[in-house]
């Protein structure tokens, strides 16, 4: 019995630690603000597909930005994302699909192959834009399901990322830490117990 309670003391300790770094590494990475930003590096084809299993993955609004190569512009299309796979068809776009924690990433795949589809003209955007340099995009959640599609005009887009905002998740993440903390505390304060008690029978 004695053995049982130690290990259920230990197996308490572990959780509480576990706890307890989950929600200050989630706490330091999400600011007082609740800011959840992950990025992606431009290293792919244009154009650049933002699908809905990341921008509407989550029912909040989120911003997303859109930085081009220097002094060039972007250009922007938002419709139905069947619309937009029909028009892009086989030809070759990068698709950011969704998000890593680890590095805090928006993940990507290339698809398609040829030359990639002018699909600036299409009678498919529900809103279409041309922007001089970084052009920000509010996603309400509204219009969802929805595709994004961005391009740089004269040279590959430099970096695009995805914020979602929700003060209460900073919180959220202090409650978890502190949880983890005294979760982590009455285990080892049971375990050292045990231990001290295990040892005073011995003797």
């Amino acid at each position: 019995m004695a053995i049982a309670k130690k290990l259920l003391s230990l197996a308490l300790a572990i959780v509480g630690l576990v706890l307890l770094v989950t929600g200050l590494w989630f706490a330091t990475h999400l600011g007082t603000s609740g800011d959840a930003t992950f990025r992606w590096t431009a290293s792919g084809t244009s154009p650049v597909v933002l699908q809905p299993s990341l921008i509407n993955r989550v029912d909040e609004p989120l911003t997303v930005k859109v930085t081009p190569a220097a002094g060039d512009s972007v250009w922007t299309g938002i419709g139905a994302p069947s619309d937009v796979d029909a028009a892009i068809g086989t030809t070759p776009a990068t698709r950011l699909t969704r998000v890593a924690l680890r590095p805090w990433s928006v993940l990507a795949r290339a698809t398609g192959s040829g030359t990639p589809a002018s699909v600036a003209d299409a009678e498919i955007w529900r809103t279409r834009s041309t922007t001089s340099g970084a052009v920000t995009i509010a996603v309400d959640q509204r219009t969802a399901p929805e595709s994004i599609v961005v391009r740089g005009e004269k040279s590959p887009l430099q970096s695009v990322t995805v914020t979602w905002r929700h003060r209460t998740w900073f919180y959220q993440s202090l409650v978890l830490a502190f949880v983890g903390l005294l979760l982590a505390a009455v285990g080892s304060g049971a375990l050292v117990a045990g231990l001290r008690s295990g040892r005073g029978e011995r003797s």
